[in-house]
C-alpha cells in the first residue's frame, strides 16, 4: 500500500471500531463482530495470489477489500490482525502452510488470537470459503490438535493444544465433519479452474 492508501485503510477500520466495538465486549464478542463483518462484506479473490483487482490493487493487501471487496489469505489475516488490535485483542498474523486435502504443502496465512490467557488459531479465509453462509466459524478458536490436520506452522508459537471450549460453533455453522469441510474448500477452488498436482500450490 502507498502511504495514502494505508491512511485511508486505517481511517476506515478505526471508524468501524469506534462504531461497533464496546468497552464491555468480551474477547469472544469482539472476535465474532470482526470476523462476521469481514465475511459479510468481503469475498475471496478467485484470481489468486499475485494478481490485481479490477482497479489494479494487489489482492494480497487488505486495501483490496476496501476498494474492490475481494482479496486473498494474506489480506484476510492482515485485516483481522489490524482490526483485532484496534479492538484491544492480542492477535498476530501467522504464516505457514495449509491444504484442504490435508497435504499441508501450500503457502497460507491465518491468525492466532488470545482468549482467556491462551492463544488459539483463527483461519478466516477458510471460514469464508467453506460455504456461502458468511456465518461459518469452523476454524475459529481452534487448538493445535484440530489445526495440525490441515495446517503447518512454526513451532515457536505458544498455542493451546485444545480448542477453546467456551465457543459454541454449532450455532453458527452446519453440522459437518472436518473432512467434509476440507472437501468443500477443495471443491470451491476446483470450480475456479485450479489444478491440484502433488506439488501444486493453492492460490491462497
Amino acid at each position: 500500500m502507498t502511504d495514502v492508501q494505508h491512511q485511508e485503510y486505517m481511517d476506515h477500520i478505526r471508524q468501524w471500531t469506534r462504531d461497533n466495538i464496546n468497552e464491555t465486549d468480551s474477547e469472544v464478542t469482539k472476535i465474532d463482530k470482526i470476523q462476521d463483518y469481514i465475511m459479510t462484506n468481503y469475498r475471496y479473490a478467485n484470481s489468486g495470489v499475485g494478481s490485481l483487482t479490477p482497479t489494479g490493487i494487489s489482492v494480497q493487501t487488505p486495501y483490496a477489500f476496501l476498494k474492490d471487496k475481494e482479496a486473498v489469505c494474506q489480506a484476510y489475516a492482515q485485516l483481522f490482525k489490524d482490526m483485532g488490535q484496534l479492538a484491544g485483542l492480542d492477535v498476530y498474523y501467522i504464516q505457514g502452510f495449509g491444504d484442504p486435502r490435508m497435504g499441508m504443502n501450500s503457502l497460507h496465512a491465518w491468525n492466532i488470537v488470545k482468549v482467556d490467557g491462551a492463544f488459539y488459531h483463527l483461519d478466516l479465509t477458510w471460514n469464508d470459503t467453506i460455504d456461502g453462509t458468511n456465518k461459518n466459524h469452523t476454524y475459529t478458536l481452534r487448538g493445535n490438535n484440530f489445526m495440525k490436520n490441515t495446517h503447518r506452522w512454526n513451532a515457536v508459537y505458544n498455542i493451546s493444544n485444545e480448542d477453546y471450549h467456551g465457543y459454541d460453533r454449532s450455532l453458527k455453522m452446519p453440522e459437518v465433519s472436518r473432512r467434509r469441510d476440507s472437501d468443500r474448500i477443495l471443491e470451491h477452488y476446483r470450480n475456479q479452474g485450479y489444478s491440484y498436482g502433488p506439488r501444486t500450490y493453492y492460490r491462497f
